[in-house]
């Protein structure tokens, strides 16, 4: 029976073929497996019937192709994703964090000024563990003493204007520590222009239609240029701008003031600063001082001072002097008006003189 069998065949049993082989047709196996497509299995003319039914027509042979080929086209395998790593929170660690007494600071200084100015900053921990701080400045005017720490400490900062112009200057210090935020506080620095105005404040007393006070003089301390001004017509400056340090003489004209209390400001200037100087003028009544020659006689009580805005028409007296003083200051006197004076003695007893001769006075 095997004998008879000329060529490969095979039966379908469920999923997998079945090969059946026979030793004496070894050959006919390789045949077959070296064709490169599909064969029908045909039953030869001689063959029983039964060969004839297993040989159906919708029996047919697998691919003959290379084993190299169905190799190939063997569906690969997906390698399996490892599972995802679970991480393991550890446990929390201490952090620290920087904290500041201040968050900004503002110096201001004249210029050319020697001396320095000072002000305190502390850093403290305002987190958890242990903070080493650091501290830093890149400005040549600003030091910082000490530069680091632990902790909580205290910053001194000392600010020197040294040769710096007249500006504003700005710089930041940098509080920095391991494993943690740093914080920065800005710093600003003004140089002004030295200024100084000596003395503060001046005074004049004057009498209405009297002379002028004595002028008075103000010493400009400045290491640059200078203005001056006022506000009353009564006082006049000179001169009104300089440079460096000068002198200011102030001078008052009444005739522009009113009586009583006058008051004014002197305004210095030098490249933004301004100094003032607080002048201040009393202006009395005009007066009149009348002197006469004394009376000798033994029973003299006294005199008795008379005035009138005509002349010849006096009224009653307007001083009685006890004793034998023979001078009188009149007050209360008014601008643009002329004054006549006469003066008279009397005794003990009561008995007056007649006037003396008469004097005028014109306040302007």
């Amino acid at each position: 029976m095997c004998q008879k069998i000329q060529r490969l065949m095979f039966f379908s049993v469920s999923m997998s073929m079945l090969l059946l082989v026979c030793e004496p047709v070894i050959p006919s196996i390789q045949s077959a497996l070296a064709a490169t497509s599909l064969d029908t299995v045909t039953i030869p003319q001689n063959s029983s019937p039964e060969k004839s039914q297993l040989a159906s027509p919708m029996q047919t042979l697998p691919s003959t192709a290379p084993m190299g080929q169905l190799t190939s086209e063997m569906p690969k395998l997906t390698p399996l994703a490892p599972p995802p790593l679970t991480s393991i929170p550890s446990p929390s660690l201490p952090i620290p964090a920087i904290g500041v007494s201040s968050q900004s600071f503002s110096f201001s200084t004249q210029q050319g000024n020697g001396s320095s100015t000072t002000r305190t900053l502390t850093v403290t921990n305002i987190g958890r563990g242990t903070l080493n701080w650091n501290a830093a400045a890149p400005a040549p005017w600003l030091t910082l003493s000490p530069a680091s720490g632990k902790d909580t400490g205290s910053i001194v900062l000392t600010v020197s204007a040294g040769s710096l112009a007249m500006g504003t200057y700005n710089t930041a210090i940098t509080i920095s520590a391991v494993g943690t935020a740093a914080v920065t506080i800005p710093v600003n620095l003004t140089v002004e222009v030295a200024l100084t105005a000596s003395p503060g404040s001046v005074t004049y007393t004057a009498t209405q239609g009297a002379a002028n006070p004595s002028a008075k003089t103000i010493a400009i301390s400045s290491n640059g240029t200078w203005t001056v001004s006022d506000g009353a017509s009564w006082l006049s400056l000179s001169p009104t701008s300089g440079s460096n340090n000068g002198t200011i003489t102030a001078r008052i004209n009444t005739a522009n003031a009113i009586q009583g209390n006058n008051s004014t400001t002197i305004t210095v200037k030098s490249g933004g600063i301004t100094k003032t100087v607080n002048v201040t003028l009393t202006l009395n009544a005009p007066s009149v001082t009348l002197t006469w020659n004394a009376n000798t006689e033994s029973d003299l009580a006294g005199y008795r001072v008379y005035r009138a805005t005509s002349s010849g028409t006096y009224g009653a007296p307007i001083a009685t002097i006890q004793g034998n003083t023979a001078s009188y200051v009149a007050t209360g006197l008014q601008s643009s008006t002329t004054y006549f004076f006469v003066v008279t003695a009397f005794d003990i007893a009561g008995n007056e003189s007649s006037y003396s001769n008469e004097v005028s006075k014109s306040i302007y």
